[in-house]
């Protein structure tokens, strides 16, 4: 799997996920319509700062799959923390929830955040639900379609495999960059490029906000920035 400098890493997390959105385009134009969630999903906790990781997927359900052992089923399920363990930190899951909308129960609350959180997991991303939030560790952020108070019977259906959650495939491997604003996926081709991609979105932004907060408005300079 790739892998890329911690300190890189360190950089685009400094980011908001907007921006890196932002700066994919300056990179390529395509970037404006694809690689990102297109839904609104809720955050566990808007105020901490993005998190960027390393894809570890799984299609899940809060309902009892039919037609399995209870054994088989538990097999599969600790067959997917050990995937989940061996993986690179940081990490983030990304869970496709197939039991529909925002699905029967939450498929994510304070023990599993802790554990995950404990096998090097910093973000979530789900098409579920999530409950516990006062519960989480620091170190971690989700994001799912909303809160439900039970478990339901969580089982992981397959894991290391393609999802899809509101828009956004993501693949076992993907850099991940998360925050209260959604999730994005970085082509690995690509990371590397971001930060002088941001550097130029952040110079760009900064001149035309700040020409835009002048007093009195001065249209001319605006419209010079905009055509520049």
């Amino acid at each position: 799997m790739t892998q890329h400098p911690p300190e890189l890493l360190d950089q685009l997390a400094a980011h908001d996920t907007p921006t890196i959105c932002n700066a994919l385009e300056v990179l390529d134009p395509a970037f404006t319509l694809y690689s990102y969630t297109k839904r609104l999903l809720r955050c566990s906790h808007p105020e901490r700062a993005a998190r960027v990781g390393y894809a570890r997927t799984a299609a899940i359900r809060t309902t009892r799959p039919h037609g399995e052992s209870a054994a088989t089923l538990k097999a599969r399920q600790l067959a997917y923390y050990d995937y989940v363990n061996a993986g690179d930190a940081p990490k983030i899951c990304v869970h496709q929830d197939l039991d529909g909308e925002a699905g029967i129960a939450a498929c994510w609350g304070d023990v599993m955040a802790n554990l995950h959180h404990g096998m090097g997991c910093v973000g979530v991303v789900t098409d579920g639900a999530f409950r516990d939030i006062p519960g989480m560790p620091d170190g971690i952020m989700m994001l799912a379609r909303g809160e439900k108070p039970s478990h339901g019977e969580l089982h992981m259906l397959t894991f290391g495999e393609p999802v899809q959650i509101d828009g956004l495939m993501v693949r076992d491997g993907d850099l991940v960059h998360m925050d209260r604003n959604g999730a994005a996926v970085i082509p690995h081709d690509l990371a590397a490029k971001l930060p002088e991609a941001i550097a130029k979105v952040v110079t760009r932004e900064t001149a035309l906000i700040k020409a835009a907060q002048q007093r009195p408005f001065d249209y001319a300079a605006v419209r010079k920035l905009m055509d520049g």
